[in-house]
């Protein structure tokens, strides 16, 4: 998938298979979205403390570090792949049959 030409960020790498840039993407967001959700509830815990005339917490005594690691296993991968090998002929023979259903509608129409 490349969205570079729709100002959508940089050219992907083509020879990547879909479902290792949707995983290299979730990798990269993961750690992300759980640090912003983090700083929201530290966030309501300092308004909190603020309304009660308290001072602030440090909140490098209280914010959480983690790393997280995903990736696909090389079984996973080949499952993938497995899957999609049995299903591109029944979905090529699909797109024939309408593909001619549609030449044969047209055809009856004129």
């Amino acid at each position: 998938m490349n969205f570079n030409g729709y100002g959508l960020g940089a050219a992907a790498d083509e020879s990547v298979p879909w479902y290792t840039q949707i995983l290299t993407t979730a990798k990269e967001s993961i750690p992300a979205l759980v640090q912003a959700q983090a700083q929201k509830k530290i966030l309501a815990l300092q308004l909190r403390r603020a309304q009660q005339g308290l001072p602030p917490l440090k909140t490098e005594d209280i914010t959480p570090t983690m790393k997280i690691q995903a990736g696909a296993s090389p079984e996973l991968l080949r499952e993938l792949r497995q899957g999609a090998a049995n299903i591109a002929l029944p979905l090529a023979i699909g797109a024939g049959a309408l593909v001619l259903f549609f030449v044969m509608k047209k055809r009856r129409g004129r």
